[in-house]
């Protein structure tokens, strides 16, 4: 009930008010179709408001936009995978159909290469270094983790 409070409150923002439109607005309700949204990582059916401009090319909501995308349990996965769920664990704990255990590995994937980049783009020169270890660590016979720790 709240995404459709929020996606009517938006629409009436673009077009002005239900049965009032305003004069100046560039935009027209368009009545509504089938969607679907991820509330609380399941995805549920819902009936969504459509918006056209003058010219009638679509005007996509924001917030149908941001409940229908799955980005919004991507954190929600990460965090499940990083306490040490399995992807097939934290597929199945966002609810049966809404996230398979390879989507669950490709947001694994995602958020561990973003990572990776935020560490490889940071300055070292900033800090006035004591020590510093670096270390292989053998996770497995062929994959081997280096390893830095420093001391500041």
């Amino acid at each position: 009930a709240g995404l459709l409070q929020v996606m009517a409150e938006e629409v009436e923002l673009l077009c002005g008010p239900k049965h009032h439109p305003a004069p100046e607005s560039d935009c027209r309700r368009a009545g509504s179709e089938q969607g679907q949204a991820y509330i609380e990582g399941q995805r549920e059916k819902i009936i969504r408001p459509r918006v056209r401009e003058k010219d009638g090319s679509e005007v996509r909501l924001a917030s149908y936009q941001a409940a229908s995308s799955k980005g919004r349990i991507f954190d929600e996965v990460v965090a499940s995978l990083e306490q040490g769920l399995a992807a097939r664990g934290a597929a199945r704990a966002k609810g049966k159909g809404s996230l398979s255990k390879s989507e669950a590995s490709r947001m694994w994937v995602e958020r561990s290469r973003e990572i990776l980049s935020e560490f490889r783009s940071r300055s070292l020169a900033q800090k006035d270094w004591i020590a510093l270890v670096i270390d292989g660590v053998f996770l497995h016979k062929d994959l081997c983790v280096v390893v830095a720790v420093g001391v500041d």
